[in-house]
């Protein structure tokens, strides 16, 4: 299962507001020829989504869920500024 990290969900829903998107835009990631884009759109129905105050802010594609298993969304410091990106998920300790 994809997890967010609670920077990248303050990323993802400032940037959301800063550009004034409908209230029903999130940002969605979705495989086209084998590879993962990300885009703002509409959630589809069959999407698994992420919420942040009861907002859908991230739709993640039915064809993309498998590919992100194990995965987490975080924000990362590149020389264009902060960025997403998709990392291993940590290991839960037991």
């Amino acid at each position: 299962m994809l997890t967010i990290t609670p920077e990248a969900r303050h990323w993802i829903t400032r940037r959301m507001d800063e550009a004034n998107l409908p209230e029903s835009a999130a940002l969605r990631v979705f495989d086209r020829g084998g590879l993962l884009h990300m885009g703002v759109d509409e959630p589809r129905e069959t999407d698994k989504t992420y919420k942040n105050n009861n907002k859908v802010i991230l739709a993640v594609s039915e064809d993309a869920i498998d590919k992100l298993k194990n995965r987490s969304l975080r924000c990362q410091e590149t020389e264009q500024g902060e960025a997403l990106t998709f990392a291993a998920a940590p290991a839960l300790e037991g």
